[in-house]
């Protein structure tokens, strides 16, 4: 019993890792937005992409910390 508790809090530390690399690597990627050479429409469905998928990861694993 205790072996699966254990095993539930490092899963839980894995997946709150998860979730603040993925939300740093969204961040990084709007920020590069900015210098593509594309049309604001564009990026605009970049930006709305890159924030679904932030969005899905962030309910997908849980709270960003």
């Amino acid at each position: 019993m205790q072996y699966s508790h254990i095993r539930t809090q490092s899963n839980k530390s894995a997946k709150k890792d998860t979730v603040k690399n993925f939300n740093d690597k969204i961040d990084s990627a709007l920020s590069l937005l900015v210098d593509l050479k594309i049309s604001q429409e564009e990026k605009e469905l970049l930006k709305m992409s890159l924030e679904s998928m932030n969005e899905f990861i962030i309910n997908y694993y849980g709270e960003k910390k």
